[in-house]
């Protein structure tokens, strides 16, 4: 294992960009447009990419991955939400099938639901 040096600051600042593997290119951008809100950023063969605060998300068609099936019992990743149980009301409001909000402790909130795909997303909320 390598130790890390203390005087060493990463370059690394954040995520850029999440990637999630879809069957359906045009369904799932939809989906993600209309029921999550989401603001396009552009479009390009087979993928679209969304603005979400600095990080894009970005929809892989079926014709830019080998097919197979991303894992369903993880999270792909999380969306950061100031409020979990608003943000689930609103989500159910939008017909997303949300599963319970979930309190981790008294500081730390989450809830999950699927995409169109069967992708297994979260919300969670902390003190910022």
């Amino acid at each position: 294992m390598i130790e890390p040096r203390a005087s060493t600051r990463t370059p690394l600042s954040r995520i850029d960009t999440v990637f999630v593997r879809t069957t359906d290119l045009e369904r799932s951008a939809r989906w993600y447009r209309e029921v999550l809100g989401l603001r396009e950023r552009f479009r390009a063969d087979d993928i679209v990419a969304f603005d979400v605060d600095q990080t894009a998300l970005t929809l892989l068609g079926p014709g830019s991955h080998d097919g197979s099936a991303a894992p369903r019992d993880f999270p792909a990743f999380n969306f950061y939400a100031a409020d979990a149980e608003s943000t689930h009301a609103w989500s159910a409001g939008r017909g997303v099938d949300v599963d319970p909000v979930h309190r981790v402790d008294e500081t730390f909130a989450e809830f999950t639901f699927r995409d169109p795909d069967g992708t297994l997303l979260q919300v969670c909320s902390f003190p910022g």
